[in-house]
């Protein structure tokens, strides 16, 4: 799936069950469509949701979801299902780049879906959408066939077209600049005038991508190229190469966008911006995995950068670079983890190294106070002290970061980070703070009832947890039972329900109670019983496997053999993720039962087998079930073995032998 690929689905939200997705196009993708509506939900409740009336009224609304770097256009009505009212969404996510009125313009596919699904409870995809990617094509090209002049069109005509195009244009009035100077540029063109040509398509070009249409303007600037080099125009050659670049890079072509900023470091420039060039060149080289060059480059541009005069817009920038050459010396750390080099001097130095730019970041986002960034970085940099074993000065950034978050009602963000809290107080035993902190956290969530409660049941197991290790047991009973009473309302049987009705039959244990002994422990024997049938279907199971939303394959002393991590080579906070779930999965290698660990709200399962030299590890929601998770992470990791067993067995540091593993793995899915 490309970043420039249109997605659309249907999902209802449950009371329940929470979120729910209906159906999808594409069918593969690498989006958590899950904590996407999630998010709009929350959205929706905050600015569309009468709470007092209890009333979901039909409605369109649009919202940008930077985390994905994509805006969403969404239908939402409501649906009668058991004689509850359920809201129904209909969500088509476009590149953030897309304008607002393409957004808009697929309003009619988007009711047309609803409906369908409201009268019939079905809703077949695949021709909307085709429809939606064939109209989307022809929309970003602005459909330039279908401009032409009259034949009395003439060059004064043209000039004075142009001259009021440049001045729309000094407005920043694109759509009026580019109508116009695309009259002049096929008048100039058409005349063979080659200087009025290439002033008139670079000031098209530019227009263009100032409307974010990359592609067509992509086209323009290779013109602008050819041009300028005809007529030895180097400040016009320059900014088209780089423009192309550019543009490649915002359609996400980085393959594309290197080429191109590989011709100007080899050439002698003097009219681009070389912090803005090699800030780009470098954060591409990130993308691409080419680490050691991107700090090199990255480098470059902080040199340039300093010698600048500092406007807001200028340390902003420079914040953000800070910010890339933290992310790219991460990358490395975990490049060395990955590859089993875990030299601890080494790697200490690479998150060291992050934690100074974080930190360098961090100081120019509180000058400029800007919020979202502030708390992004302070989860960054609470990461990294939690990856250094430095728990104390982690859970003081998170909850820098958690205060942030508070501050700009990010919902999502802030049950992220209260999590990852969580998790700290846990192995630092603090039990009390833990009861504190979630009891806060419960009553403040209380009115988001557009939340899924998986989230709600999930914080009452961790407060009954705790509550056991401070010795309130029948506090911890109650809890313990609000819990159990959720997950019992769950469709679907899940392993965490599992997990309750066994620590409420260890407290009644404790008491000698054998009246409720007897009683929850017939119905955990009843649970696990619809857990496993669940989890013998074929159906489920291949579910499972696109639940599993990354994977990766070790040899024993943790040499990577084989990955699919799309998410995390993008998001240093699941990198971050990845590291604890290492570290604290080398202490269990010899073990053979399949261990998981919770990480903010991602899960990372562990599965090997008895004298088999390597293992593989899942990430999943926190949600996911165990067992089914299980189940596919075995039949993974024997598909492997099958596959490439003489490979792995003299197996000597050769990964591209292995390139081919996701393929099989979409053949298991057909």
């Amino acid at each position: 799936m490309s970043f420039k690929d249109p997605v659309i689905y249907v999902a209802l939200w449950d009371e329940s069950l929470g979120v729910k997705i209906v159906s999808s196009q594409p069918e593969s993708m690498d989006l958590d469509l899950d904590v996407i509506t999630t998010q709009i939900l929350i959205a929706f409740q905050n600015f569309f949701y009468n709470e007092e009336k209890n009333i979901i009224n039909r409605t369109f609304f649009k919202i940008p979801i930077s985390n994905i770097i994509r805006k969403a256009r969404i239908f939402v009505d409501s649906l009668d299902k058991d004689g509850m009212i359920k809201p129904l969404l209909v969500v088509l996510l476009l590149p953030d780049y897309v304008s607002d009125e393409i957004l808009e313009s697929f309003d009619d596919i988007i009711l047309n879906i609803g409906e369908e699904y409201l009268d019939s409870r079905t809703s077949s995809l695949g021709e909307k959408y085709e429809k939606i990617c064939d109209e989307l094509t022809l929309k970003q090209k602005i459909q330039d066939s279908e401009l032409v002049i009259e034949e009395n069109y003439s060059q004064q005509d043209a000039l004075l077209d142009f001259k009021n195009g440049i001045e729309h244009f000094s407005k920043q009035n694109f759509e009026q600049a580019y109508y116009l100077l695309k009259k002049a540029y096929l008048k100039f063109s058409h005349e063979n005038n080659v200087k009025l040509t290439l002033e008139s398509t670079f000031f098209l070009s530019t227009a263009l991508s100032q409307l974010n249409k990359y592609d067509t303007a992509q086209n323009y600037y290779e013109e602008l190229e050819k041009l300028a080099n005809q007529l030895q125009h180097q400040k016009y050659e320059e900014t088209a190469i780089f423009m192309q670049g550019f543009c490649a890079y915002k359609s996400g072509d980085y393959n594309n966008a290197l080429k191109k900023f590989l011709v100007l470091e080899s050439a002698e420039t003097q009219f681009i911006n070389k912090f803005q060039f090699y800030y780009l060149y470098g954060r591409v080289l990130r993308l691409m995995g080419q680490n050691q060059n991107s700090i090199m480059i990255l480098k470059k541009a902080l040199d340039f950068g300093e010698n600048i005069n500092q406007s807001s817009e200028l340390k902003e920038q420079r914040a953000r670079l800070f910010l890339e050459l933290g992310h790219v010396n991460y990358n490395t750390a975990i490049m060395v983890l990955k590859a089993g080099r875990i030299d601890q001097d080494s790697l200490k130095s690479f998150l060291n190294e992050t934690m100074s730019y974080y930190h360098e970041s961090l100081r120019i986002w509180e000058e400029l106070e800007n919020i979202t960034n502030l708390m992004y970085t302070h989860q960054l940099i609470g990461n990294l002290y939690e990856i250094l074993n430095e728990f104390e000065k982690s859970l003081e950034s998170y909850a820098k970061a958690l205060n942030y978050a508070e501050l700009s009602n990010d919902v999502m963000s802030r049950l992220k980070i209260f999590n990852l809290i969580v998790e700290i107080r846990e192995k630092l035993g603090m039990h009390d703070v833990i009861i504190k902190e979630i009891d806060e956290m419960l009553a403040k969530i209380r009115p988001y009832a557009m939340l899924d409660l998986f989230t709600i049941s999930n914080y009452h197991t961790k407060l009954g947890k705790a509550l056991i290790m401070a010795d309130r047991e029948k506090e911890a009973l109650s809890e313990l039972l609000i819990a159990l009473n959720i997950y019992n309302k769950f469709e679907t049987p899940v392993q965490e329900g599992l997990n309750t009705l066994q620590q409420i039959i260890d407290i009644y244990k404790k008491e000698n109670q054998e009246k409720y002994i007897q009683y929850y422990s017939d119905q955990h024997e009843e649970l696990k019983a619809k857990i496993e049938d669940v989890n013998q279907q074929k159906e489920e199971k291949l579910k499972a496997l696109d639940v599993i939303r990354e994977f990766w394959l070790f040899m024993n002393e943790g040499v990577e053999l084989f990955s699919h991590a799309p998410e995390s080579q993008l998001d240093p906070l699941l990198f971050g993720g990845f590291v604890s779930a290492m570290q604290s999965f080398s202490m269990e290698l010899t073990s053979e039962q399949l261990r998981a660990i919770s990480i903010g709200i991602d899960k990372y399962t562990f599965y090997r087998e008895t004298d088999m030299p390597f293992f593989i590890i899942g990430r999943t929601h926190l949600k996911s079930p165990d067992k089914s998770i299980g189940n596919i992470l075995k039949m993974l990791f024997q598909e492997f073995w099958k596959q490439y067993e003489e490979e792995v067995k003299e197996f000597s540091g050769e990964v591209t032998q292995f390139a081919d593993f996701l393929d099989i793995v979409k053949d298991l899915k057909s």
